[in-house]
């Protein structure tokens, strides 16, 4: 089902003719990058539904990214920050 979305995503950044042509081969690594990622979950056995939901959630923002500082935090992957014997809440992205 990812690659459905992934197909999905692709063919709206060649459909978008308002984006520059180093936006858009830059979103296209970026998506790239976010399936290899991905595809490494799908075979970790993670959930499918949970990883095509980070997939699709991730991807959405990388199509509304205007910069390669934003690309390149979306694709980073998110890890959780402990200190002192606890998680601390997680910031997201807010794009």
């Amino acid at each position: 089902m990812i690659d459905l979305e992934y197909s999905h995503y692709m063919t709206e950044l060649l459909m978008d003719n308002r984006l520059t042509v180093e936006l858009r081969s830059r979103k296209f690594d970026a998506l790239r990058r976010l399936r290899v990622i991905t595809a490494l979950y799908e075979e970790e056995g993670f959930l499918p539904e949970l990883v095509e939901t980070v997939f699709c959630k991730k991807a959405a923002f990388i199509m509304k990214a205007r910069t390669k500082a934003e690309l390149e935090e979306i694709i980073k992957p998110s890890t959780p920050r402990y200190s002192g014997g606890t998680f601390l809440s997680m910031q997201f992205l807010s794009y």
